[in-house]
């Protein structure tokens, strides 16, 4: 896989915030804080990701002799943050160094041997962890990707979702579709497989009939796995694969945890369905569907490179975090606008992150504000009057400045085309950002591929991770003064 990184164009931040004193004193406050996370992080050492076994996640190496944090924030937090800050650039240090052994290998064999064998791929998760895959597949894949034929699809697999919830139509159309009752089915030529995303709650299965809620994936799980045993397989296939072969769980097999000198158990914490994006989890099924995950890890790479190195003053994830924090102590309803559909699972995935933070160490209570956001889509450009939905609002906007085919011409305008007329549009309501009702900041994709995706995503989750932090130590601060 060719790497693009000197092509690599940064995402661009522009703040559009009238100035006043009040608001300028809490940004300076809260800035100022983030960025004293940001160096506590610098100075923690990076972990390695450990070599992956076969079907199974690599879980975060915590590594026996390291000594333990002398700051007072929760040990899992110091973890979680510096870990996936330092990620992205240690799978390919390990891709580099150690290709054979490392995580990268990994992903490509069993991605490779998908691609030879099944044209049909069910990836089934909860729905923080499917909309990690589809962010990555939406903006990189075509948005018609399964009605194109294998040839055109370069023999990469259809892809499907399962298991968000007890969706009793959705799932039984996927059992349908699988089935071997469809005469087309024991006609295909190619296998169909499974990649499961998510672990049980709990770690097991709730088999004992105790009324407690049962976990939807584990449950569609079994049934799943049932119809995939007893699936047809071509005969030509018969010898050399087993049932193993196509159904593959890349979650963690469970917490890592040492004892530590005080004997405490000291663990290092599951990442979380809604931050997976750059662990097998999330690279995985981005391979297996043809998506340069070296170019998706590259753009993050950056992200994280210029989050450590570029000072507060200039440091885009600081800023961008610190306006977003502001709004939400506000309580200030966020639109969230974006000028292209293949970014709708991205803006999506924003929102999961934001609005499920259950992994946390934040206690959530009646005088919390709500983390409220408003998706835009691409025709709320079209309506740019001056309404009472702009009036006394946030905006967010993620802009694409270049698109990735031709530009399409509008018949009735010789002169125009496109492209042309959606940014006259998006211009127009950019103009009303920064006056006295009307706040916001823009984001620019240079366009959407890989490098520019995996900028967003790691941008996102440094950003959270900054929140979670920052929200844990307020609330200690003010329990401790009670």
């Amino acid at each position: 896989m060719k790497l693009r990184q000197n092509k690599l164009v940064p995402l661009r931040l522009q703040e559009y915030v009238p100035q006043n004193a009040g608001n300028q004193k809490r940004f300076e406050e809260i800035l100022e804080a983030l960025n004293s996370i940001r160096l506590d992080w610098l100075l923690q050492a990076p972990y390695s990701p450990h070599t992956p076994q076969p079907r199974h996640t690599p879980q975060p190496h915590h590594h026996p002799d390291s000594k333990p944090a002398t700051c007072d924030r929760p040990q899992s937090e110091l973890v979680l943050g510096p870990y996936l800050a330092n990620l992205p650039q240690k799978t390919l240090e390990d891709y580099s160094n150690a290709r054979d052994q490392s995580l990268l290998s990994h992903v490509f064999r069993i991605a490779a041997h998908y691609q030879s064998h099944t044209d049909r791929v069910v990836f089934l998760g909860d729905a923080p962890s499917q909309s990690v895959i589809k962010s990555i597949l939406h903006a990189c894949c075509d948005p018609y990707w399964n009605h194109w034929t294998r040839g055109e699809r370069g023999s990469k697999p259809r892809r499907f979702f399962a298991g968000e919830s007890w969706d009793n139509d959705t799932h039984q159309a996927i059992l349908e579709f699988f089935s071997d009752g469809r005469a087309s089915n024991r006609r295909e030529e190619f296998d169909w497989g499974v990649v499961r995303l998510t672990a049980p709650e709990g770690g097991q299965h709730n088999d004992l009939g105790d009324g407690q809620d049962m976990d939807p994936v584990a449950s569609f799980a079994t049934i799943l796995k049932k119809l995939h045993a007893a699936r047809h397989v071509p005969t030509a296939n018969l010898p050399t694969h087993t049932e193993e072969d196509f159904w593959i769980e890349c979650f963690p097999s469970g917490p890592i945890g040492t004892a530590s000198k005080a004997g405490m158990l000291e663990s290092v914490p599951v990442i979380p369905s809604s931050l997976l994006t750059f662990t097998f989890c999330g690279l995985l099924p981005a391979a297996i569907l043809g998506v340069n995950v070296m170019e998706l890890l590259a753009g993050a790479h950056f992200i994280s490179k210029q989050f450590f190195e570029l000072d507060k003053s200039s440091n885009p994830i600081l800023r961008w975090t610190a306006w977003q924090m502001i709004a939400q102590q506000e309580g200030i309803v966020r639109q969230l606008h974006y000028t292209n559909s293949t970014l709708e699972w991205g803006a999506r995935w924003l929102l999961e992150l934001n609005e499920n933070r259950s992994w946390s160490h934040r206690k959530s209570d009646a005088s919390s504000q709500p983390c409220s956001w408003v998706l835009c889509p691409p025709h709320h450009y079209h309506n740019s009057h001056d309404s009472q939905s702009d009036r006394d609002s946030w905006q967010c906007h993620l802009v694409v400045d270049s698109v990735r085919y031709d530009t399409l011409r509008a018949p009735d305008r010789p002169e125009s085309n496109y492209r042309d007329e959606m940014q006259r549009h998006i211009q127009r309501k950019l103009r009303k950002l920064g006056t006295a009702n009307v706040s916001g900041l823009v984001i620019e994709y240079p366009i959407v591929d890989e490098l520019a995706i995996g900028q967003w995503m790691q941008w996102m989750i440094l950003s959270e991770l900054l929140q979670a932090e920052m929200n844990s130590t307020v609330d200690k601060s003010a329990n401790s003064g009670i």
